[in-house]
């Protein structure tokens, strides 16, 4: 049994320079820490903000860089790991890309989203590859993005690498809640697994996030599942549930033995 005490920031979006973006933050982790959290989850490309090619250029990050040190600076000063959605800028382009830091402020992972759902990100962004897992206090994790989830492909290969949680930082359209709705609750549902979904909120023009962040559990049951308002939340999982609930819902062990690789 491993316990583990999530954040979700439901951050509202809004452009605003780096400086501003470290004290957001900054505040965020300092109230998760004070809330017993173990980790921070940010929106998907919290760093430039989502959906403007030149913000998303302007903003765009190597690997290293100071600001990135900044936020493993902040992991390691509030003992809390962190996901970050970012920019991420390679020789060869850009990434659509989060990096995790744990609590004492090393990268533990950095995945770029595989699957790019529009003219903007297309345009953007080079497309990533396979998730990795990595562990955050004893619980085996992955992260995909936003439109990973709706692929049950993405947290099928997760999960068979032996993800129990599924970090997933998001920026959904209002139009597209049924993805935090149903697609979420189900992905988690057929793999018997816990899914962490941390989107904006912002019900204003032009740009509309439909917030509704949500923690469900191995059964598909919403844990956590916020409005459509900037906040910060938090929820404590159990992965000891995940045994349960697999010895009922056994659609792992069936496709096993249907000869099935998921």
């Amino acid at each position: 049994m491993t316990s583990l005490t999530l954040a979700l920031m439901q951050a509202k979006a809004q452009p605003r320079g780096l400086s501003e973006t470290v004290d957001a933050l900054s505040q965020s982790m300092q109230h998760a820490a004070q809330l017993g959290a173990d980790v921070l989850i940010t929106p998907e490309l919290f760093l430039s903000g989502y959906g403007d090619p030149t913000d998303t250029a302007h903003y765009a990050q190597r690997q290293g860089a100071e600001i990135l040190q900044a936020f493993a600076q902040l992991a390691a000063r509030n003992r809390i790991a962190l996901v970050l959605g970012y920019p991420e800028r390679v020789q060869c382009g850009i990434f659509n890309s989060v990096i995790v830091f744990d609590k004492s402020g090393q990268v533990i992972c950095n995945y770029r989203k595989v699957n790019l759902p529009n003219d903007y990100e297309r345009s953007c962004f080079q497309r990533g590859t396979t998730p990795t897992v990595f562990e955050i206090a004893g619980v085996t994790c992955s992260v995909l993005i936003c439109y990973d989830i709706e692929f049950p492909e993405m947290a099928r290969s997760a999960v068979k690498m032996g993800a129990e949680l599924l970090l997933v930082p998001t920026a959904l359209g209002l139009e597209w809640r049924i993805v935090a709705d149903s697609l979420v609750p189900v992905r988690a549902y057929e793999n018997g697994v816990f899914v962490a979904y941390c989107n904006f909120a912002s019900l204003s023009s032009p740009a509309q996030f439909a917030g509704l962040s949500t923690v469900c559990g191995p059964d598909g049951q919403a844990l956590l599942r916020a409005g459509g308002e900037p906040g910060l939340l938090t929820v404590t999982i159990d992965t000891a549930e995940i045994a349960q609930i697999r010895s009922r819902l056994s659609f792992l062990a069936d496709l096993k033995l249907m000869g099935v690789s998921g």
